[in-house]
């Protein structure tokens, strides 16, 4: 398992300060919708939606993509790892 610097510390040094913040207000973002999930009783289900699978498909060539997906792996990681509570990635409908 890679650590946080490894996992994130080279992509987020390549980005200019302005763009840190846009990946850190996604984080935040995605993080917020969590939280409001979290109130809820069940397990927690974290779509993948066809955007986001684009974003991870396209990252390599896309920076806006290279992101928003990036940002998404941000936001799962510390839901694997600070969540006490059953979450689980899905594929929306559409996507299968």
């Amino acid at each position: 398992m890679q650590g946080l610097e490894e996992q994130f510390g080279t992509f987020l040094h390549s980005l200019e300060e302005k763009k840190i913040v846009e990946w850190f207000d996604l984080v935040l973002w995605f993080t917020k919708r969590y939280a409001s999930a979290y109130e809820l009783e069940g397990t927690i289900y974290l779509v993948l939606d066809n955007s986001l699978i684009q974003d991870f498909k396209h990252r390599e060539k896309d920076a806006k993509r290279a992101l928003r997906a990036t940002s998404y792996l941000a936001f799962c990681r510390f839901v694997r790892d600070w969540s006490d509570r059953p979450s689980h990635l899905a594929i929306s409908p559409g996507n299968l």
